[in-house]
């Protein structure tokens, strides 16, 4: 830890015997830091602006063992279950999509951090605690925490958002792609989601100038012809789903645009009016290029499973695309199912019509922001 004036030292302090590395190091103005590690088993650890550790916050899955944990560290350890935590390849997978803060809660100094699909790990840094359920339900810290957190998105709207679409503006040769731009890239689109997760109306101007920016994030294969690719708007589909949440209509700009031989002379088209009223005019013998030439672009897309059949030697892989329309009675997604069998053309298997399930499914939150 570094004085900000003299840039002398003022602790410092090196992993520990089992700790996964440090990747993340959070700091408040009041000295606390309260360090993120990855591994196999990581950890929040928070340390005293004097450099002594108070509090070890284990993260395990919410059905995993953890014997003595008091025996990994000296300070004080708790253990607290990741509902979504995934194992994977590069270990063990929560904090994306997170937001952390820090706050004064009863004037005592809090660490709070939000996981993407919403449960909240909550840090009593002054008497080295942490919040379990029945505290956090107590509606003065839960009313604390919720102001904390929009005041924090709006200072980050204010003070780094700016910067952080300039980048996103620039053509990708050009564009930085350092450790900070892509901290604060992953920030902005999580204060984008927080946008309409806390209901901010002031910010559907904000989100509209977001939605109409042209910036491609990822390439993918499609499961909807063999041949096919098509581009994710990570950043508009992000926006659009805040102004969903907001009961606000987006202008249906392509959250995704596909390419490839499938469209090769179809014209695509955007901000079309009335999609659902459309859903009368599809057909189940229609392919994929027909559909988008009728109802453009797909809202959202995901592969929705995969089987194979060992004693036919078949492959099939399944798609959704969603279309989203607020009607009289709220949201109402309509829902086409493509299966592709082996290499072929894909076909579709069903379309279906009903009230939006994503006010209640964390699928879209997954997808958008979380892994």
């Amino acid at each position: 830890m570094l004085a900000v004036d003299s840039r002398c030292v003022i602790w410092e302090r090196w992993q520990r015997g089992r700790e996964d590395s440090p990747h993340e190091a959070y700091v408040s103005d009041e000295g606390w830091c309260v360090i993120r590690t990855h591994g196999h088993l990581p950890a929040l650890i928070a340390v005293a602006p004097n450099g002594e550790d108070r509090i070890h916050a284990l993260i395990v899955g919410r059905d995993a063992t953890v014997r003595n944990p008091a025996d990994l560290y000296s300070a004080a350890t708790h253990v607290w279950r990741a509902r979504e935590l995934a194992w994977t390849t590069a270990c063990c997978v929560w904090q994306i999509g997170a937001w952390h803060l820090f706050c004064r809660i009863r004037d005592e100094s809090h660490f709070a951090l939000r996981t993407w699909w919403g449960d909240r790990i909550v840090l009593n840094l002054d008497r080295a605690d942490i919040l379990l359920s029945a505290a956090l339900a107590d509606p003065l810290i839960a009313s604390a925490i919720r102001d904390a957190e929009i005041a924090s998105v709006r200072r980050f709207l204010v003070d780094e958002a700016p910067a952080a679409i300039e980048q996103l503006a620039m053509s990708e040769e050009s564009r930085p792609d350092t450790r900070e731009s892509r901290r604060r890239q992953w920030r902005l689109e999580t204060a984008i989601y927080l946008i309409g997760v806390h209901g901010l109306t002031d910010e559907v101007k904000r989100l509209r100038v977001l939605e109409s920016m042209n910036v491609p994030t990822r390439r993918r294969s499609g499961a909807t012809y063999a041949t096919c690719v098509f581009e994710c708007h990570r950043l508009r589909s992000i926006a659009q789903q805040a102004l969903r949440m907001l009961d606000e209509a987006p202008e249906g700009y392509a959250a995704c645009e596909f390419m490839g031989e499938m469209v090769d002379g179809v014209s695509i088209p955007q901000c079309v009016p009335n999609r659902l009223a459309l859903a009368s005019q599809l057909r189940a013998t229609m392919r994929a290029h027909e559909v988008l030439a009728l109802m453009g672009s797909p809202d959202f897309y995901r592969t929705a499973s995969r089987r194979w059949d060992p004693g036919a030697s078949t492959f099939s892989r399944f798609a959704d695309w969603e279309y989203d329309e607020l009607g009289p009675n709220g949201w109402e997604t309509l829902r086409i199912r493509w299966e592709q069998s082996n290499q072929a053309e894909s076909s579709i298997m069903a379309i279906d019509r009903f009230p939006a399930k994503w006010h209640a499914d964390t699928y879209r939150d997954r997808a958008l922001v979380g892994f």
